[in-house]
């Protein structure tokens, strides 16, 4: 979703090809979009307003940031506009988490997210926890011994 940077520590970030970043033979990719990491600002207000269009709170789960991050996203009941910030300002609001990266550099996070009904209040609330899993490269390190076994097996197996 878009955010302004600061919010999290990826911030939006946009390339198009150009001449410089093209292979050859590619050249009829000069600008086209290359990458984005964020949904640009309208295509975001499009689809909180489809999603939450019954004036109900909720929460999205997006990813990834590297380091992770949670927002919310208040209306402005003035001019109908979604408005990210780290703080709840609307009595519509809703919580993006934006998942840390699994990466092994990122320590292989994975995460719980848990909702309930709220009886008193008669809304849904949500939790989110980081729950450090496993480091990326230790599923490599297991894939590669893996495959190392199953060839000196093979060879093993022909002589």
């Amino acid at each position: 979703m878009y955010k302004e940077a600061g919010l999290c520590v990826d911030g939006p970030n946009v390339e198009y090809y150009n001449k410089d970043n093209c292979h050859k033979g590619g050249e009829y990719r000069i600008g086209l979009l290359k990458s984005t990491n964020h949904l640009q600002f309208k295509t975001t207000q499009r689809v909180l307003n489809a999603i939450f269009k019954d004036g109900k709170s909720g929460a999205i789960l997006t990813g990834h940031d590297h380091e992770g991050c949670e927002n919310f996203y208040n209306l402005n009941e003035e001019n109908g506009v979604w408005e990210a910030s780290k703080n709840i300002t609307s009595d519509k609001f809703i919580k993006e988490i934006t998942v840390r990266s699994i990466m092994g550099d990122f320590d292989g996070n994975i995460g719980i997210f848990n909702g309930h009904f709220n009886e008193g209040s008669k809304v849904w609330e949500y939790d989110y926890s980081v729950c450090p899993f496993i480091i990326q490269h230790v599923w490599w390190g297991a894939q590669v011994t893996l495959i190392l076994s199953i060839l000196f097996h093979s060879i093993a197996f022909l002589f």
